[in-house]
């Protein structure tokens, strides 16, 4: 039996916090996984959506699109973002804003959302599943608005006093880890 080493477990950590693409993907397992209970459960209520299968695919297919041109929108702002605030502030700045959780809880929600309706999609047949329905386009509705919540903050964050105030805490966080008791001056060794 083998178990992490220290520097293991911090390595996975480290890997898991600064990851940007592995909650997107957890995201997309979860509406994947999420779709056939919705479904089963609009089997169990037998309800019939009142938009046409025509008006169904219609809608789903606009809010798809819309969800992707989120998703690319964001990771391409993301990485410009970066860059010009690294090479102008501090390169420290990197990791932290890959470790924003409003940034991956936004991903994650765009990814969900927009596999979700995809998959919902590609059921609509003769008739149009209510539940799913929904689901579908007030998951949209919410990622719309939490877009708009998160440009707010993502353009806050990236201020150079937060940036600096960010950075300037880490770097105490830091220092408290690896000395956690103050070191004794020439006056107190007595």
């Amino acid at each position: 039996r083998r178990v992490m080493t220290w520097l293991q477990r911090y390595r996975l950590h480290s890997f898991v916090r600064s990851s940007v693409w592995l909650p997107p993907v957890l995201g997309l397992v979860a509406a994947l996984l999420l779709r056939p209970v919705i479904q089963g459960l609009d089997d169990v209520l037998g309800g019939q959506s009142v938009v046409g299968p025509d008006g169904a695919r219609a809608l789903l297919g606009a809010l798809a699109s819309s969800m992707l041109t989120f998703i690319v929108f964001v990771f391409s702002i993301l990485l410009v973002a970066v860059q010009l605030a690294s090479a102008q502030l501090t390169p420290r700045i990197i990791a932290t804003v890959y470790r924003n959780r409003i940034l991956k809880i936004g991903l994650t929600t765009f990814v969900f959302t927009f596999t979700y309706t995809l998959a919902v999609l590609s059921r609509v047949g003769d008739t149009v599943p209510q539940v799913s329905m929904w689901v579908a386009v007030y998951s949209n509705v919410f990622s719309i608005g939490f877009f708009i919540y998160m440009l707010d903050h993502v353009g806050k964050s990236l201020r150079p006093v937060s940036v600096l105030t960010r950075v300037g805490t880490a770097g105490q966080e830091v220092i408290r880890d690896v000395y956690p008791r103050p070191v004794a001056g020439p006056d107190d060794a007595e």
